[in-house]
């Protein structure tokens, strides 16, 4: 992960780990406690209605699985600006 570093919130993003049609998942850690996180942004002007329902419906799911083999939903947040692949 060469990719220069950069701030969304409270966190530093370290570099990308994945990405898809429409999302790119990022490596941060939070300024505060070091704590590492998994950040999925996903490009918002790329989608039609159908597909941002879709992405929403995502969100409402993973806020209410509760299961030790499931990575938690920690926070959503929904930012206009794009992140590069």
């Amino acid at each position: 992960m060469s990719e220069k570093k950069s701030s969304v919130y409270v966190y530093d993003l370290l570099g990308t780990i994945g990405h898809g049609n429409f999302s790119v998942c990022k490596l941060a850690e939070h300024k505060m406690t070091g704590n590492k996180f998994a950040i999925k942004c996903v490009d918002k002007r790329s989608l039609d209605d159908t597909k941002l329902a879709r992405i929403y419906r995502e969100i409402e799911i993973m806020k209410s699985l509760d299961h030790p083999n499931i990575i938690k939903l920690n926070q959503s947040k929904l930012k206009l600006k794009s992140f590069r692949k």
